[in-house]
């Protein structure tokens, strides 16, 4: 193999990473296992079948991971869970506590970030999570 499709390699798994950091982790891992196959043909194949996937995937969501606002820090799931049920207890709905910041949980952000006299942004940062109770 040559040094060129080595480091086609290397570019559409970094390609791939970067653009199902908003998918769920098994269909990260299924695109990621498309770029481990040698062959030009391989390689070929999964970079087709990735592409039509991605845009199933974009299109079952009805856009609204094209257009999503990207978050500033990266928060674990489990917290993000915790902070979606929290608001929920609150009488934010946050919809389902499903570990994924969709338009209802931030929407829920943006109204309890209002109500307490917070910089509205719809984000989850430092400062909310003290004011949700959360010890750091």
């Amino acid at each position: 193999m040559t040094i060129l499709t080595t480091s086609l390699f290397v570019q559409l798994q970094h390609l791939v990473i970067a653009q199902t950091s908003h998918f769920n982790h098994s269909f990260r891992e299924n695109a990621l296992s498309l770029t481990t196959f040698r062959s030009k043909r391989c390689l070929l194949k999964g970079i087709v079948a990735l592409s039509i996937s991605t845009i199933y995937a974009s299109a079952s969501f009805g856009g609204d991971l094209l257009h999503r606002p990207s978050d500033r820090t990266q928060w674990p799931e489990n917290l993000i869970r915790a902070v979606q049920k929290k608001l929920n207890t609150m009488g934010f709905d946050a919809g389902t506590a499903d570990g994924i910041i969709g338009p209802n949980t931030r929407r829920a952000i943006r109204n309890f970030q209002q109500d307490t006299g917070m910089e509205v942004d719809g984000q989850i940062s430092s400062t909310l999570l003290k004011k949700l109770g959360f010890k750091q």
